[in-house]
């Protein structure tokens, strides 16, 4: 079930706190990913890279690769 459409003049304090409310966690959590990003770059790069590559999955589908167990 679908609320009424509001009418032009209509304002809903409720709605616009919720809005507003909505629009501060936005903002935050854009501000939290713009300083953690950095961070996480600066990590991976102090890590550095690993020995060897990981090794690529098998792109055949898993029915058909051979089950050898030994």
């Amino acid at each position: 079930m679908s609320t009424p459409p509001a009418t032009a003049g209509a304002r809903d304090p409720a709605r616009a706190d919720v809005a507003g409310m909505a629009a501060v966690i936005e903002r935050a959590e854009a501000d939290l990913s713009l300083v953690e990003e950095p961070v996480g770059f600066a990590a991976a790069l102090a890590a550095g890279a690993p020995d060897e590559a990981a090794p690529l999955p098998d792109p055949r589908p898993r029915s058909s690769r051979s089950s050898t167990v030994g």
